[in-house]
């Protein structure tokens, strides 16, 4: 009898949805981007690019060899994730067009990225 309730209770436990920071929090790199409905991959300098987003709502953004740490905040109400450098203080805003643990859409909202459209994949 405690075998079952212990298998039920995992089986619930592994079947329960996953908060925004769980599946956000891992490395995830640039699949392609979409601008003006033309898709664009990434070049041999781009290939390294990273978004590493933690838990602790701290993101590092690794960009041409270049490395930046920020600080993510979500408002789900919104679907707006905004970064914030922590040495410059500029800031990112995007909303989240998908989530799930094998995808991340993120369509940028200011003007130095134009409106694009970003779809990342987890590094394995």
């Amino acid at each position: 009898m405690i075998k079952l309730f212990f298998f039920s209770f995992l089986c619930l436990v592994s079947a329960a949805p996953q908060s925004f920071e769980t599946l956000l929090s891992k490395e995830w790199k640039m699949r392609y981007t979409e601008n003006g409905g033309r898709r664009e991959y990434p070049d041999g300098g781009e290939v390294n690019d990273r978004f590493i987003f933690d838990a602790n709502h701290t993101v590092e953004i690794r960009e041409a060899g270049e490395s930046q740490d920020g600080l993510w905040q979500y408002d789900p109400a919104t679907r707006r994730l905004v970064i914030t450098n922590r040495v410059s203080k500029d800031k990112w805003t995007m909303t989240v067009i998908t989530l799930t643990k094998d995808e991340l859409v993120l369509k940028f909202m200011d003007d130095t990225e134009g409106n694009a459209t970003v779809y990342l994949v987890p590094v394995k």
